[in-house]
């Protein structure tokens, strides 16, 4: 498994038998599974892709997807992606901590894609939230409008330093670390605009 984060909320992800899934893409793609956020993400012209747009259990050539919505107002959304022995969840911009009742959905999660700023989830609660989930590898991603204001902060608090940002991460279920490691994946910016 391959991931490339391309700015804000958007991700492609390629299997190692070549399927692809994107997640709000920004521009009509090639891709096997496409995830929207939101409907303000959605692009028009998606050709055979198979969309997600909101809750449900979806199989798609072997790709499992668990997708629930976060709050009441049906805004943030949780995909839990299980392909390849790994299982990767992906939020969504969130206000506030997802509550207990979708725990199940957080249970033995390898790679957990976190969204950073814009909300008004501490820091340190964002750790916190990471030490529950217990994920062999946490990737925070920031949106534009942010920048690395908060980013540094939780990259303080996680206590990671020297962190580098690399362009992808290739990664399979065998090389899974035993120790939980961060990654920065650089979105295609200069890893001087991620951590000056």
């Amino acid at each position: 498994m391959v991931l490339i984060w391309q700015g804000n909320t958007t991700f492609k992800i390629i299997l190692l038998d070549g399927k692809v899934i994107f997640i709000d893409p920004k521009k009509p793609v090639q891709a096997d599974v496409i995830l929207f956020t939101s409907e303000k993400n959605q692009i028009k012209d998606t050709g055979n892709s198979f969309i997600i747009l909101g809750p449900g259990e979806y199989e798609v050539k072997g790709i499992f997807i668990n997708a629930r919505f976060l709050d009441k107002e049906h805004k943030s959304i949780c995909y839990q992606i299980s392909a390849e022995n790994i299982n990767l969840l992906f939020f969504s911009p969130i206000k506030t901590l997802p509550k207990d009742e979708s725990s199940d959905l957080f249970l033995n999660t390898d790679i957990l894609i976190f969204p950073i700023g814009l909300n008004d989830i501490k820091p340190s609660d964002i750790s916190n939230f990471k030490k529950e989930l217990e994920p062999k590898i946490f990737i925070p991603y920031y949106l534009e409008e942010d920048k690395q204001n908060s980013l540094k902060k939780v990259l303080a608090i996680l206590n990671v330093e020297n962190i580098k940002p690399i362009p992808h991460l290739k990664i399979q279920a065998k090389n899974l670390a035993t120790k939980e490691q961060t990654i920065l994946l650089s979105g295609g910016q200069s890893p001087k605009d991620i951590l000056p």
